[in-house]
């Protein structure tokens, strides 16, 4: 059954919810839903996503994932997390919805589209910052299709994880020296005071 459902998020602002629901014969054939900020966008995607549910008649098979984007999966990944998602997780996940990738049907998306995502990244990244959304998209991936039947492989982003550490896409922070050059005339006196 199709409806738009209103949420309030955790930072107390309002979502509208495009939830799209079918059963046949007793078990779910078709189960979506999307975010937005405007309740007018949740129901121009309503009214399109039924449309092309209606025009596919009885196959119902290339609906399910037609128009299924990787921002899709994120934004699904967002709101449905019981466990709290981390402002910097959060700011990333985010980040990664401005990029070319999130506008992908999710069953499109091959390890060379991550690959290519991840060397955008590194274009005004370090390698451990990109290394940190990869780590970030690599748990949407993770959940995607088990929990919600999205189709994201991830194997591919599996794969690409591997090719880009191996090109030195990905890696390691640099060690920080933590030993202090010099302590200015009043640390010193504030430390020998303390013993």
């Amino acid at each position: 059954m199709p409806q738009i459902v209103e949420r309030e998020r955790k930072d107390g602002s309002i979502a509208y919810v495009a939830q799209i629901n079918i059963r046949r014969n007793g078990k779910w054939a078709n189960r979506e839903s999307r975010t937005f900020d405007k309740h007018s966008s949740a129901s121009a995607r309503f009214k399109k996503r039924m449309k092309e549910i209606t025009a596919a008649g009885a196959d119902l098979s290339t609906v399910k994932s037609k128009g299924r984007t990787l921002s899709t999966a994120i934004d699904r990944y967002i709101t449905e997390s019981v466990k709290k998602i981390g402002r910097t997780k959060a700011q990333v996940l985010r980040s990664i919805r401005e990029y070319d990738i999130a506008s992908m049907n999710c069953n499109e998306i091959q390890s060379h589209d991550i690959v290519q995502f991840a060397k955008e990244l590194g274009a005004t990244r370090t390698p451990a910052t990109v290394g940190n959304y990869m780590s970030h998209l690599g748990a949407i991936f993770a959940v995607a299709r088990p929990a919600w039947g999205i189709p994201l492989n991830q194997q591919a982003m599996k794969d690409a994880f591997v090719v880009c550490n191996r090109l030195g896409i990905t890696g390691k922070a640099k060690k920080r020296d933590r030993r202090p050059n010099s302590l200015p005339m009043h640390r010193v006196v504030g430390l020998l005071m303390a013993v």
